[in-house]
This record gives C-alpha cells, sequence and structure tokens, in this order.
C-alpha cells in the first residue's frame, strides 16, 4: 500500500560522472537503490552527440532505478543547456521535480525553522500543493547570489499567491551539529548573508506591504528584526 501511494526520488546531480569514472560514492547510491526498491534517483546527464561534422554536449534528467542489482533508466528529458545557470542545490531541486506526481510533495533537508503563519523555510521537512507550486514558479530560486537562501524563497512565493502556511511540529530526532566555535561562526555567517539578501529582494518589498499589523511583527523579527536587536 505504501508502495502505492509514495514515491521517494533522491536527487544527485552527478551520479552520472561519478558512476562513469568508477567513484566509490556512485556505487554507495547503487547500494540505496537495491537495499530500497521504491527509491528512485534523479541525475544530470551529460553526453556528446554528432551532429553532422559538429560535436556537442547535450544535457538530460534522467531518473533511474534498481533491477537485479544494476540500474535501470526509467525516463530521460531533454534539457535546453545545462542545468546549472543558478545556485547548484535549488537546480538540483528543480531538474528533478518533473519526475515527482501525484498532489503533494515533501521537500526533504536538514533544517529547522519555524513561527506563526511566518515560516517559509522547507527544511523540516515540509508539504507542499505540488500543482500550486508547480503553476506558480517552483519550489525554489536558482538565480545566483541573490537567492543563495533558495528555500525561504518557496515560501515567500507561496505566500505573495495567497498560499497559506501551516505549522505542525513533531519532534522525533535530535540533529547533532559541530558547536566549535569556528562552525558556529561560519554558520552564522552564512544565515546573516541570506537574511541580507533577502532583505534586499522585491519578495520582501511585496511581503512588506500586504501583512497585517501583527503578521508584520512577526516577519519583521524573524527577519532583519532579529539581527538589528543582536546588534
Amino acid at each position: 500500500m505504501a508502495d502505492m501511494k509514495f514515491t521517494y526520488v533522491a536527487t544527485c546531480q552527478n551520479y552520472g560522472n561519478q558512476k562513469r569514472s568508477g567513484d566509490r560514492r556512485a556505487t554507495d547510491i547503487l547500494n540505496l537503490m537495491v537495499n530500497n526498491p521504491s527509491l528512485r534517483v534523479a541525475y544530470i546527464d551529460e553526453v556528446e552527440e554528432r551532429e553532422g561534422d559538429k560535436v556537442q554536449k547535450v544535457y538530460y534528467s534522467v531518473l533511474i532505478k534498481s533491477v537485479d542489482n544494476l540500474d535501470q533508466e526509467i525516463f530521460r528529458i531533454k534539457l535546453p543547456g545545462p542545468a546549472k545557470l543558478g545556485e547548484g542545490k535549488p537546480e538540483n531541486q528543480n531538474h528533478a521535480i518533473i519526475f515527482t506526481r501525484g498532489e503533494a510533495l515533501q521537500t526533504i533537508d536538514m533544517n529547522q525553522f519555524f513561527n506563526c503563519r511566518v515560516r517559509f523555510h522547507y527544511g523540516h521537512p515540509d508539504v507542499f500543493d505540488r500543482i500550486f507550486h508547480l503553476t506558480r514558479g517552483g519550489f525554489s530560486k536558482a538565480s545566483r547570489g541573490i537567492n543563495l537562501s533558495e528555500d525561504i524563497f518557496a515560501g515567500f512565493n507561496s505566500t505573495l499567491r495567497r498560499g497559506n502556511v501551516t505549522h505542525h511540529e513533531y519532534i522525533q530526532v535530535g540533529k547533532g551539529r559541530d558547536v566549535g566555535l569556528n562552525q558556529i561562526s561560519l554558520f552564522e555567517a552564512k544565515v546573516a548573508c541570506g537574511n541580507g539578501e533577502q532583505t534586499l529582494s522585491r519578495d520582501i518589498y511585496r511581503l512588506g506591504h500586504r501583512f497585517d499589523f501583527f503578521r508584520m511583527l512577526s516577519f519583521y523579527f524573524t527577519t532583519v528584526g532579529f539581527y538589528v536587536s543582536s546588534m
């Protein structure tokens, strides 16, 4: 019943290159698929194709599964060019969305961040209304630089288009992080840079003009207000 209802798609852009070069990580991914028959892996394949006298690189999104301890191709979709136009992580997510099915899509990441109907970050994991988001610009902003924190823009996008974000917290496993001063400093810098970029974006400007007073207070404190208070 679970296999009928759910599909698991893991995205690994470099699987094709890793397999060709005999990288151990490709073997590990294959072992995961063999041990978990429901698992599907999406990757980007770079192929050199000849057209007349010209040899050119062609790019495909490919979905595979394991059959008899080997990987078998299910779908291959030609891309208009190289997929990495923006940040690597959101591009990795965007290229695999076409291989998902159904009305709900759960995005699983490894972070935790939430607040009062002002919760935009999908690393917890979140369940998206797939059809709503596919027709409104996708799940991840992938433009380089400004959308470094690509996941929070999915929430901005949803809220600006009159979507709703609800929060339900179930803690099953606590995640351990490296708590050395250097690691904490790097992490804080990453989050602060991401917030600076969000503050410059048109998404924040538009939300700022549309929220009611109380949501605006929550929104302010969970974005730039936190840094103003800290300073």
